[in-house]
């Protein structure tokens, strides 16, 4: 049996079908725009939390705290991201990066 979400659209409804997809997807980019946003927040306070954290231990001469702060500039030097590509792939990959910091941060 039929039902309306299988009815074809008359052709004199496609103007406020057209005007309602437009809509969402407006919508759509505000929620993008919201949610990047958020993800952005969150990651920058993340790294703001691990140079605190490094500044605070800045003085400490122990040897394992060096090793890994060797470990922070290696990783740090070695990611490869092209950021004018807006690839959802450098984004995991900072990501990735910035939990490995904060995993060797919370050692200490």
């Amino acid at each position: 049996m039929p039902t309306a979400r299988d009815k074809k659209p008359r052709v004199s409804e496609l103007p406020k079908v057209a005007a309602s997809v437009q809509s969402e997807l407006k919508y759509l980019r505000s929620l993008m725009e919201e949610t990047v946003s958020a993800h952005l927040i969150k990651r920058q306070a993340q790294i703001e939390s691990i140079v605190l954290a490094i500044s605070e231990r800045e003085s400490a001469e122990e040897e394992d705290w060096l090793k890994d702060i060797r470990i922070m500039q290696r990783s740090l030097r070695s990611l490869k991201v092209q950021p004018e590509k807006g690839r959802f792939r450098d984004i995991k990959k900072m990501t990735a990066l910035i939990s490995n910091l904060r995993r060797i941060m919370e050692k200490w």
